[in-house]
């Protein structure tokens, strides 16, 4: 039996591993693309996708800084520290699932037509910088999201971890801003 167990314990590690690297799952739709490079000290995440309402509705969704305990996952609280020109420099409490815990980090956003820079201050996890570019699609009726996210971690955790974790965080932003902004379908 024991013998047995560990196999599956292996079989488990392997498909995971396998199933993290880059290029070894498919997209789950047409014209989405998804790469995550290692470096040395960390990961580069690149992913391009169409989702659903205009690129302005979209982009005032991402930058809703005070409204995010509403509607983007495990986030409880968020304080404007400063707003200076372009930049917004943000507090955000979130619940992080993997540790089972809220972490507190505090963010800096440059705020661009069409693009959303932005990158830890102090953050407990990780060091990062992202980038969001959104462009029309589907006639204006979409956003082409085009994210670009760089992170070294200050924990120590295994590669496929990590990159759950940047990817998890990804779709689940995503889901958040496109729930937010498509309109209720009318009831009958």
């Amino acid at each position: 039996m024991g013998n047995r167990a560990t196999g599956g314990v292996r079989w488990l590690a392997v498909a995971v591993a396998l199933l993290s690297l880059p290029g070894c799952h498919k997209s789950e739709e047409p014209g989405t693309s998804e790469e995550i490079l290692k470096s040395e000290n960390g990961f580069t995440m690149k992913i391009q996708m169409s989702i659903a309402g205009e690129p302005d509705a979209v982009y005032r969704t991402l930058t809703d800084f005070e409204h995010f305990p509403e509607f983007m996952p495990q986030c409880s609280s968020v304080e404007i520290v400063s707003r200076e020109g372009n930049t917004v420099v943000v507090e955000i409490r979130r619940f992080v699932k993997f540790l089972g815990k809220n972490l507190v980090g505090t963010v800096e956003y440059e705020l661009h037509p069409n693009r959303i820079s932005l990158r830890a201050l102090n953050h407990p996890l990780a060091d990062f910088h992202e980038e969001w570019s959104l462009e029309p699609a589907n006639g204006g009726k979409e956003t082409r999201v085009l994210y670009t996210a760089e992170s070294t971690m200050k924990i120590p955790m295994p590669d496929y971890m990590c990159e759950a974790w940047l990817r998890d965080n990804f779709k689940e932003t995503i889901a958040a801003v496109e729930n937010r902004v498509l309109p209720s379908a009318p009831s009958s």
